[in-house]
């Protein structure tokens, strides 16, 4: 079995619902490392969603703006040196370092 940053990602199309400052995001594919973007803070970002998945976050306050961002919506350069700099700073994330020690050690 692959890895997962080995795993092709499809583009993802969200569905978002705000009741006040109550945030619900499903997604129609699988969702790699979805953030939230806003003036408000999430008290959970940083999650995937799985195909058909949805998950509630409580905000900080009703926000003015949401924006939601996913490692499958990520575009980097097409050329050989734009791909590698785009992987090797990824993967320079707390969160993409803790899973590669993770699954290296398994």
């Amino acid at each position: 079995m692959d890895r997962p940053y080995k795993l092709p990602l499809k583009k993802v199309n969200f569905n978002t619902y705000l009741d006040g400052n109550k945030l619900t995001i499903s997604a129609d594919t699988f969702a790699y490392d979805v953030c939230i973007d806003s003036d408000a803070i999430p008290k959970d970002n940083y999650f995937s969603l799985l195909k058909g998945e949805s998950k509630t976050i409580e905000l900080s306050k009703e926000p003015t703006y949401v924006n939601i961002i996913c490692a499958n919506n990520i575009e980097y350069k097409k050329n050989r040196v734009g791909k590698a700099c785009f992987r090797f700073f990824y993967r320079l994330k707390p969160i993409n370092v803790a899973r590669y020690v993770f699954y290296s050690l398994n």
